[in-house]
């Protein structure tokens, strides 16, 4: 059989040493047969074909997401770990606290910038906690694409985020999708980048249509602009490297205390109580000031 396609080949290459120039394609398909018979097969309305064979690399990439999609059904990424049901299924280890470096690899053919250059909202602190992703631009209704190559772990609806869709992806990274109108995905379905997997919407504790998009390396979040590039739409690496310092907000959180507004508390009561000064607390409250009026109930941090 493939002595047989590389005897029509050879020949296929041997009619291109006659121009076409002057000739009309009528077809064109990009054929993947191995690495080593891997091109763009054309046609002209004079009947003879012409064979253009890929770059190397070019078939090496097939080939290697190939091999990955035929595999997710066995790999350990797909059932070590591996819930329909459970939102954090690795436990929330602390890799704030890990010694080794992470390294994660993105092949840009398995890439689809599903989320807008608009954002609302950028991963860190927020409003007394940590927001563990970024908010953008998606309106109700506007679809949404999984951004790699991957696998549904996990679509239904979950406190907070509404509709979510977790995308378990080939390097072990998943990815979370939030606040969709309707899910358009069932868990174990088998995606490539740029596929649909819901609706925009503003389910769960959305303050208006947008998208909240989480990357997490067993469980815990990091900031996704180290990957993505949102204002030129493309990866920003094809490498990552993490390390515990990308997971340090964590530890920062542990070790945060806060302050809640009682009847009667001014921002000298509350320094005094806990042996910091009205300064320091004006300076990790962002907006309070000493002018401000403390609301019963209101959050202050104070360390």
């Amino acid at each position: 059989m493939k002595k047989s396609i590389l005897t029509l080949l050879f020949s296929i290459t041997l009619l291109q040493c006659f121009s076409q120039d002057e000739h009309k394609k009528i077809f064109s398909k990009d054929i993947f047969f191995s690495k080593e018979l891997s091109g763009t097969l054309k046609l002209y309305d004079n009947g003879y074909p012409t064979f253009t064979p890929f770059e190397k690399n070019i078939t090496d990439s097939y080939f290697e997401e190939l091999n990955d999609k035929l595999s997710a059904d066995t790999m350990r990424v797909f059932t070590e770990n591996w819930s329909t049901s459970k939102l954090y299924p690795y436990g929330e280890p602390d890799l704030s606290k890990m010694d080794d470096t992470l390294i994660f690899h993105f092949r840009p053919s398995s890439f689809y910038c599903s989320l807008s250059d608009h954002l609302y909202s950028a991963f860190g602190p927020r409003r007394g906690r940590q927001h563990k992703g970024i908010d953008t631009d998606l309106d109700i209704g506007d679809t949404l694409r999984t951004v790699f190559d991957g696998k549904v772990r996990f679509a239904k609806y979950v406190s907070g985020f509404g509709n979510l869709v977790i995308m378990r992806h080939y390097n072990g990274l998943e990815t979370y999708y939030a606040h969709q109108s309707k899910i358009l995905v069932n868990p174990g379905d088998i995606l490539n980048a740029g596929e649909v997997i819901g609706l925009g919407g503003e389910t769960g504790n959305a303050l208006g249509p947008h998208l909240h998009f989480e990357i997490r390396y067993k469980d815990n979040a990091f900031n996704p602009e180290k990957v993505i590039d949102l204002e030129n739409q493309c990866l920003k690496v094809t490498e990552l490297i993490l390390t515990k310092k990308d997971f340090e907000w964590k530890k920062q959180w542990r070790e945060r205390k806060y302050h809640k507004v009682k009847s009667g508390d001014t921002l000298g009561h509350i320094s005094s109580k806990y042996n910091t000064s009205i300064k320091k607390i004006l300076k990790i409250n962002k907006g309070l000031k000493t002018t401000s009026i403390l609301q019963i109930g209101q959050k202050i941090r104070v360390r």
